[in-house]
């Protein structure tokens, strides 16, 4: 999902391209995932910063997810 600052076209040229991954299960380290989505993001954007979430997680009790539901552009 493109989150709020880009899907409504506030970002500038030089921001970063947020994107939430919301997957079932990472089935492991958070830590870990993110590392290796960074590392992911090499071969297509630097600018990219991924935001990992599992979908238990991503929900409207979580104040950044609901902010990502709220504004977010679902991309696949």
């Amino acid at each position: 999902m493109l989150l709020a600052s880009t899907s409504i076209k506030q970002a500038f040229t030089w921001a970063f391209i947020d994107i939430a991954v919301v997957v079932d299960s990472f089935g492991g380290d958070i830590v870990d995932i993110f590392s290796s989505l960074l590392k992911l993001r090499r071969n297509i954007d630097i600018r990219i910063e991924p935001h990992p979430f599992e979908v238990k997680d991503f929900n409207d009790s979580n104040p950044f997810a609901c902010e990502i539901i709220r504004t977010g552009k679902k991309i696949s």
